[in-house]
């Protein structure tokens, strides 16, 4: 199913509160849930970092070239 912009016109106007609607559970079946998973968290945003590590540093004379 297309969306034109007449058909949404109301959402584009300046001064919208807020949008509702529900989908029912037989309606539409989450197919995210086969692909992410979930835990309980009390934090509001949390982040993933990933650390890509180097070997040991060596040493460099002064004035020397950079290997």
């Amino acid at each position: 199913m297309s969306i034109n912009l007449a058909a949404i016109k109301d959402l584009l106007l300046p001064g919208l509160m807020d949008i509702t609607g529900d989908y029912a559970e037989a309606q539409m079946e989450g197919q995210w849930t086969k692909v992410y998973s979930t835990h309980k968290s009390n934090m509001q945003i949390e982040r993933t970092v990933q650390a890509r590590f180097m070997g040991l540093a060596r040493l460099k004379t002064e004035g020397g070239p950079v290997s």
